[in-house]
């Protein structure tokens, strides 16, 4: 990473179908200086996903409109081997390891919190050797 305090140049791709909960994902990341894509469900995602965008990350809710973050979460994995991190608002104790255990990257429960946001997304860059600038 080239400053540690901020994630200018990741390029990340947020699913998120409650627009305020989309405004402030978007509003967060951009604090961190990070390029924000938002989409609001899976089919869209799959659209943007594969039309060459390039992205480093993708934020995805678990609950979306016309496919499930399981499925999503399969798709786009096909399409690009991307770190991509589950956000729900109905966490219950061993989300994260299931969440982990059926393939996504990390997991970070709602309501994010601008500090540990940071954090795991930073953890996801060191671990994946995402270089950007």
């Amino acid at each position: 990473m080239k400053n540690e305090s901020n994630l200018n140049g990741l390029r990340i791709l947020v699913v998120e179908d409650e627009i305020i909960n989309s405004l402030l994902l978007t509003e967060l990341l951009e604090i961190f200086e990070a390029q924000v894509v938002a989409v609001f469900d899976g089919e869209k995602a799959i659209e943007v996903f594969g039309n060459g965008e390039n992205f480093d990350l993708v934020l995805m809710d678990i609950k979306l409109p016309k496919m499930d973050g399981n499925t999503l979460l399969t798709k786009l994995k096909s399409i690009k081997n991307i770190p991509i991190i589950a956000q729900t608002a109905f966490a219950m104790k061993g989300d994260k390891e299931k969440f982990l255990d059926s393939g996504f990257d990390d997991y970070i429960s709602k309501p994010i919190e601008k500090k540990n946001l940071f954090e795991i997304i930073s953890n996801i860059v060191k671990k994946s050797n995402i270089l950007f600038f």
